[in-house]
């Protein structure tokens, strides 16, 4: 049995007038017929190729002035449906025109608030028939949000161990290729981290150390050098830059600064050739950790207890080094203010970065703050603590450590790196995401993504996007975050 829709373009005497599609069941009849704007209708891949088949509508209009209407055999829609959908389109373009939030909430927020009347709410059954309508008029944009609102209606009635099965015993009638909708909400709800999908890099490097991205090129320390993996194909590229082994990385622009601690110098490298270029930028000793903000770059020298400064417009020392804490290691910046982890008299100190001196007295820390674990979310400082295993958060409006606020994360943190809004910490037993927002661990560790018969773990993360990639023993990591930040958003 075929339905169809009807399709009328109502003409206008003025092009600047709205363009009414009126969507007509069949078997239906002119007073149920349900009317939306061209914008929306053609939201809907099936409604607008319909329409392209027609021709332009603007030409009809000024050829004809006349109204078209085709009957088309659609998949069975009823009109409670189909007028869920017309809403959910309506609103949707809504959303568009104002440039408003585009986003997984957003969006189940319409299909539940704005697709079926309030005095006669949705029940399961209507949401199934909406997924599969929304499916066949290729609105995927609805799927999602839809599949969401399905399951949470089971999830207040049945626990959670069962909550799977008994969405599962409803979607017999489901197509399979739909029932991915479904799944991926329920690991959602169960391990958020579920839906971080591992890559392997089979990419051999010896003794490698820090790690940077530029240009969608992985640069890798070791021993040797740097090595350089392409990351559109996650292959080596012939390149080796031949220099002593860097500590840490930082990249402006088109140039890759590399911390050459042996010799108490920062390289400059340009990442469309990958080669060194100019000359060294004579530093203090050890430098250990880099980090850029605006167009200067900060040098950590952990064994003259020290920060220096580069222009990197000119690549020259910008300044007298700052003196700072016992071992200076890692680096992270907040406006105007420099913050320093100094490893071995456990504190942190904070830099006027306009005035270039010490403000006040350092934050006290727990003992060894860790080197490479420093991260700035808002208005808040993230220091991961050696003797504990916990991160403490300072509020660097104040430059207090606000000690009611400890997150744990794993032992022997050695790697720190956002991936967009999350915080992600590689440790002893794998890489814990955190959620700044809530200052609450995400799920589970990600090496539970991982098949890894040698238990190894990521020592040093970095990320490019939605993406974060991690170094092992044997070759290296990269976790897409795509899935999971769509429906954290």
């Amino acid at each position: 049995m075929y339905f169809g829709i009807a399709i009328l373009l109502i003409a206008h005497s003025s092009l600047a007038e709205p363009i009414i599609i009126n969507l007509l069941p069949n078997g239906g009849n002119e007073k149920e017929k349900i009317s939306l704007p061209l914008e929306a209708a053609e939201l809907s891949k099936t409604i607008k190729d319909m329409l392209a088949d027609l021709g332009s509508v603007t030409e009809l209009m000024r050829k004809d002035k006349k109204t078209y209407t085709v009957d088309l055999p659609i998949y069975k829609i009823d009109k409670r449906t189909l007028g869920a959908i017309a809403n959910t389109l309506m609103a949707i373009e809504k959303l568009q025109r104002y440039k408003k939030e585009f986003s997984f909430r957003a969006i189940k927020s319409i299909v539940k608030d704005s697709s079926f009347p309030s005095k006669d709410p949705a029940k399961p059954n209507d949401i199934l028939n909406f997924i599969l309508a929304a499916n066949f008029l290729d609105i995927r944009e609805v799927l999602r949000p839809a599949a969401a609102i399905f399951v949470d209606m089971f999830a207040k009635e049945v626990p959670k161990g069962v909550l799977g099965k008994a969405v599962t015993n409803q979607l017999k009638d489901i197509p399979k290729d739909l029932r991915s909708v479904f799944d991926d909400y329920l690991a959602w709800l169960n391990n958020p981290t579920s839906l971080i999908h591992p890559v392997y890099i089979d990419v051999r490097i010896e003794n490698h150390g820090a790690m940077a991205i530029a240009h969608n090129k992985l640069y890798v320390a070791s021993a040797t050098g740097i090595s350089v993996i392409d990351l559109a194909t996650n292959k080596l590229i012939g390149t080796h830059i031949k220099v002593k082994e860097p500590r840490a990385f930082a990249v402006a622009g088109n140039k890759l600064y590399a911390a050459i601690h042996e010799d108490n110098v920062v390289l400059t490298i340009d990442v469309a050739t990958d080669k060194v270029i100019g000359e060294p930028i004579a530093v203090g000793r050890g430098p250990q950790g880099l980090i850029i903000a605006d167009s200067d770059l900060y040098v950590a020298n952990s064994s003259d207890r020290s920060v220096s400064t580069i222009d990197t417009l000119t690549n020259k020392i910008k300044g007298d080094p700052i003196m700072v804490g016992s071992a200076p290691m890692a680096l992270a910046v907040a406006g105007n203010k420099l913050y320093v982890a100094n490893a071995w008299d456990n504190t942190i100190s904070v830099i006027d970065r306009i005035k270039g001196e010490i403000i006040g007295k350092p934050i006290q820390m727990g003992q060894n703050p860790s080197s490479h674990t420093l991260a700035v979310v808002g208005r808040k400082l993230y220091a991961t603590r050696a003797e504990d295993s916990a991160v403490s958060i300072i509020d660097f409006y104040w430059d207090r450590r606000q000690t009611a606020t400890q997150l744990r994360v794993w032992q022997g943190v050695t790697g720190v790196a956002f991936v967009e809004n999350m915080l992600c910490y590689a440790g002893d037993a794998g890489i814990t995401v955190i959620d700044p927002a809530t200052d609450k661990v995400v799920g589970k560790r990600l090496e539970d993504r991982v098949e890894d018969p040698n238990k190894q773990r990521a020592r040093r993360l970095v990320s490019s996007g939605k993406k974060l990639y991690a170094d092992l023993n044997t070759g290296f990591y990269m976790f897409d975050f795509e899935k999971f930040f769509y429906y954290s958003k």
